[in-house]
C-alpha cells in the first residue's frame, strides 16, 4: 500500500498499460487456438485421403495379379 502512495505516477501508468497487454495476450491465445484447430482438421482430412488411397491399392492389387496369370 505504501508503494501505491509513494509511486502514484508509476501506479497510474501500470494501471493504464497492463489491462491492454492482458487483453492482447488473450486475443493472441484465441487466435493460436483457432489456427491449431484448423491444422488438426487438415491433418485429419489428409489421413482420411491416405487411408482411402491405401484401401484402393489393396483392392486393385489382387485384381491386377489375377489378370496377368
Amino acid at each position: 500500500m505504501l508503494a501505491f502512495i509513494k509511486g502514484w505516477l508509476l501506479t497510474l501508468v501500470m494501471l493504464s498499460t497492463i489491462p491492454p497487454f492482458i487483453a492482447a495476450a488473450g486475443m493472441v491465445a484465441k487466435m493460436l487456438s483457432e489456427i491449431s484447430n484448423q491444422g488438426l482438421a487438415s491433418y485429419s482430412d489428409a489421413g482420411d485421403i491416405v487411408e482411402q488411397t491405401i484401401s484402393s491399392i489393396r483392392t486393385v492389387g489382387p485384381m491386377i495379379i489375377t489378370h496377368y496369370r
